[in-house]
């Protein structure tokens, strides 16, 4: 019966991890055809239909009844906030970079994690969160400058979009974590809320154009796998294993990303990605630690 758990856990574990790592491949293949709206807009309307189904067989449906007014208010600008906000960006910063690129600077998140609970939350400042940042910015800085002393500055609309993405779902985070509502009813108010934003955004800009079959199995993926499964299983080994923990393992997901990166996009990926990455995890990690 033990083993049989262990192996849940490790499953729950993985399907993360792997489906995070896939998401910067399938999002440079997507934004060849599609706009960043509409890559948004269908990945979260199939991320909501899953989602709902979710909270159907945890019986937690009844939790949306609970939230007043001025909680569905919150949850609608937090959505905006997380959801279109950093999504949108994200998916824009693939046209102007590298995927490998954007991998890098899209981690940049758990240290403006840092720097927003300080001002947002009055967390105490640490010379260990002072590092983190540092390394952080380093590690930027070495994306930013291609990995020279001067800077090149050949994708610098592109890195700023993305740093702008990190900041937004940084932002999200430590306000989520300011509003503690129950993690599953409220993704799905926040994944709800804002797929309602985004159908008009939809037909106000006409971007309801038809998509090829390929579009759909790739939007699909991205919105049942890497954000409705994915926030599930997570959700459930944060219970099991604890936040530290799954926090650390979580970064495995960017690493493996340059193999996906390299293996389906054939992108080449450069030492500086490497050690950008190496900085800016290894500086959350050594935050982290007690």
């Amino acid at each position: 019966m033990r083993n049989e758990r262990m192996k849940k856990i490790y499953f729950y574990v993985i399907f993360p991890i792997l489906a995070w790592a896939t998401t910067p491949v399938v999002t440079k293949i997507l934004i060849k055809t599609l706009s960043s709206l509409q890559i948004v807009f269908y990945m979260f309307l199939f991320a909501l239909i899953t989602l709902f189904f979710i909270l159907m067989s945890k019986k937690k449906l009844k939790l949306l009844k609970t939230y007043s007014k001025k909680d569905m208010l919150i949850m609608t600008v937090l959505g905006m906030i997380g959801i279109i906000g950093h999504h949108l960006l994200y998916t824009i910063g693939f046209r102007y970079i590298p995927a490998a690129e954007a991998n890098v600077l899209n981690y940049l998140w758990p240290v403006l994690i840092i720097i927003f609970a300080y001002f947002i939350l009055r967390e105490k400042f640490t010379i260990k969160k002072l590092l983190a940042i540092i390394l952080g910015f380093i590690g930027t800085y070495l994306i930013i400058s291609k990995g020279n002393l001067i800077p090149l500055f050949t994708n610098l609309k592109g890195d700023f979009i993305m740093i702008g993405a990190a900041a937004s779902w940084a932002l999200f985070t430590v306000l989520t974590k300011k509003y503690d509502y129950e993690k599953y009813s409220s993704t799905f108010y926040y994944i709800l809320s804002t797929v309602i934003i985004l159908v008009v955004m939809m037909l106000t800009t006409g971007s309801f154009s038809p998509i090829t079959l390929k579009e759909i199995l790739f939007l699909i993926y991205l919105g049942i796998a890497t954000k409705a499964l994915a926030i599930a299983f997570w959700i459930r080994t944060v219970k099991e294993l604890g936040t530290t923990k799954m926090a650390t393992i979580s970064y495995l997901s960017p690493f493996t990303a340059f193999f996906f990166i390299n293996i389906f996009i054939g992108e080449q990926i450069y030492w500086y990605y490497i050690l950008a990455l190496v900085l800016i995890v290894g500086g959350v990690i050594i935050e982290s630690r007690k």
